[in-house]
Formats: C-alpha cells, structure tokens, sequence
C-alpha cells in the first residue's frame, strides 16, 4: 500500500481526522506564519497607495525606479469585459464556441485572518 493509501485508509477509519507528522506540521504552521506577515505588510501598503498615487501624478511620473524595486503608475480608466454569465444564458452556443479551455496548475493559498 503506498503513503497516499495509507493516508486515506487512516483517514477513514479515523472519521477523516488524521495526526500530522510533527515535520510536517512545522512546514504547514511556517506557511500560515508567512501568510500572516505578507497579509500585515500587505495592509500596510494598501494605507500608502493612495500617497504614492497622488505622488506619481502630481510629479507626472508613471514610473519610479530605484535600488529597491520599481514601482509603475496606471492612469484609472474605463475596461470593456464581456459578461460570460450573461452571454452562457443568452447565446449559449455562441458561448460554448468560444469558451477555451486551458491547464491550471496545483496551487496552495493561505489567507490570513
């Protein structure tokens, strides 16, 4: 029986609760500790953007560059979409012929509290 059987066979007979490896839960607890600080440092640029925004266009700047990175300005403006449940419920073979499919990979996401 591999790992991944033996995990889901525990898991059955333990009603889906299942006791992580210490290892393991040390990487999983440093990805969420991680999380919690990009989502802090995250909320602290979100109070800066709007000076950085009146910054850049009172300096008519749309780009700021120095050793630390480079930060790049977009004028707001309008943006045409095409609304896909709309068009799936009016004109669903039109919609169907122009739905492309495509791969996504596996991915893992935290969000802070």
């Amino acid at each position: 029986m591999s790992n991944l059987e033996e995990i889901k066979d525990l898991k059955q007979r333990l009603g889906n609760e299942i006791v992580i490896a210490a290892e393991d839960e040390l990487i999983l607890n440093e990805f969420q500790d991680i999380g919690v600080k990009i989502k802090s440092l995250q909320d602290e640029q979100n109070l800066l953007k709007q000076d950085v925004i009146d910054i850049l266009e009172d300096y008519e700047l749309a780009r700021y560059e120095n050793n630390k990175g480079l930060i790049s300005y977009s004028k707001a403006s309008t943006r045409n979409s095409i609304d896909s449940a709309k068009l799936r419920k009016e004109l669903p073979d039109v919609a169907e012929k122009y739905t492309k499919t495509s791969n996504v990979k596996a991915s893992v996401r935290f969000k802070a509290k």
